[in-house]
């Protein structure tokens, strides 16, 4: 399920939008990928891109296999990768593989961001991505600016890689309510204040020089 695509396998998709996307699955969901943009994408290119005041709500999942504020799940095909494009908006899910931008990823991400808020019940949350393939570098140079709340136990739950470690390239804010409460944690990720996200100064240090 997504605004602009449901399943966009080997696709470009450059300077494409969405704005107040609102999806909501109430039955049993089996299998299912929902993102603000494309549900499920394999061998896929987004640049440009972005989707504004997104919600997503999963409220009875029987099995998920990614839930983003951008794309739900990006498959891997030996190519494929998400540049220069940002989520904002908030989800509710009751499953695992959420995350702010997408909710599993397996291609590359870069030059990105969310302010997407997410309240799960499960683990494989992540500001950026809820899961990704192992390798530190799948997410670089990218920013969470949201907040995050799971009633699960489970260690997978950081702001900007669900699974694994973040790359020292990726950014959050010290202010980021985790379970309700600022923390300081880091897991690779560098933090920064609310006040270095007012500077356009730092958008240029952390983004490559193309990026917008």
């Amino acid at each position: 399920v997504g605004a602009l695509i449901g399943n966009a396998n080997q696709a470009n998709i450059s300077y494409c939008s969405a704005t107040d996307v609102t999806i909501k699955a109430v039955s049993e969901s089996v299998g299912m990928n929902a993102g603000g943009l494309v549900g499920y994408g394999y061998g896929m290119f987004i640049t440009n891109s972005f989707v504004q005041n997104v919600n997503i709500s999963v409220e009875n999942s029987v099995s998920v296999n990614g839930i983003g504020g951008l794309v739900g799940r990006e498959a891997w095909s030996g190519v494929g990768n998400i540049t220069n494009s940002y989520a904002t908006g908030s989800i509710y899910s009751n499953s695992a593989y959420v995350g702010g931008l997408v909710g599993q990823a397996q291609g590359y991400i870069s030059d990105s961001w969310s302010s997407v808020d997410i309240v799960s019940d499960m683990s494989y949350i992540g500001g950026i991505s809820g899961y990704v393939r192992q390798n530190v570098d799948v997410v670089q140079r990218s920013i969470y600016l949201g907040n995050m709340y799971s009633s699960s136990t489970d260690k997978f739950f950081h702001r900007i890689n669900g699974n694994f470690e973040s790359d020292v390239t990726n950014h959050v804010m010290s202010s980021n309510l985790i379970n309700g409460v600022m923390s300081e944690e880091n897991n690779g990720e560098t933090i920064l204040e609310y006040n270095d996200y007012l500077n356009a100064e730092t958008y240029k240090n952390i983004f490559a020089s193309d990026a917008y």
